[in-house]
Parts: C-alpha cells; sequence; structure tokens
C-alpha cells in the first residue's frame, strides 16, 4: 500500500474508533474491512509517528486518549464523513475501486 493511502486509513480508523461504540478489534475489523494485522499495524503507526495514545478498555473498546500532533477537531471534520451512518461505518467509495 502506498504511503499516502496508509495514512489516509489510519486517519479513517482513528475517526471510527472515536465516533463508533463500542469498538472491539472484530468490530473494527469488520467496519473497515481490513484485517486484524493491519489494524494493529496503523494503530501502532499511529503511536510511534504521531504520538497518539489509545487504550483498550473492556466495556467500551479502543479509546483516544491523546490525539499526539493531530487535531481531532480537524481529523473528526474531515473523515466523518466518509463512513455512511446507515451502513456499519464502511468507508463510502467513490467510483472505481
Amino acid at each position: 500500500m502506498k504511503r499516502n493511502g496508509r495514512v489516509l486509513d489510519l486517519l479513517k480508523l482513528l475517526t471510527l474508533i472515536e465516533t463508533e461504540s463500542p469498538k472491539s478489534v472484530l468490530q473494527l475489523v469488520e467496519k473497515t474491512d481490513s484485517s486484524r494485522s493491519v489494524l494493529m499495524r496503523l494503530l501502532r503507526l499511529a503511536r510511534d509517528e504521531l504520538n497518539v495514545q489509545y487504550a483498550f478498555v473492556r466495556s467500551q473498546g479502543y479509546i483516544i486518549t491523546n490525539w499526539g500532533v493531530l487535531n481531532r477537531e480537524l481529523v473528526l471534520k474531515s473523515f466523518a464523513s466518509t463512513f455512511d451512518p446507515k451502513q456499519s461505518a464502511k468507508p463510502v467509495r467513490k467510483g472505481g475501486k
């Protein structure tokens, strides 16, 4: 995957974690149509490169505790519309693949 695509996937994943509840790994896999390993890789990227801090809370799933260098409001504003609320929050694809 190209780095640009990976960054977009990461921002979409963070938006999904912040706006959906609960968020277990299995639910995130289903909603993003990605594998568990891809999701874990993206979360490590967020932690290591962007200083995003997250935790897994048994009753809530994944939560973001600190957005690191990212501006939470701008990310949510930019990516919340990439999910169709009437469906299971899978990314809405426009044309092509």
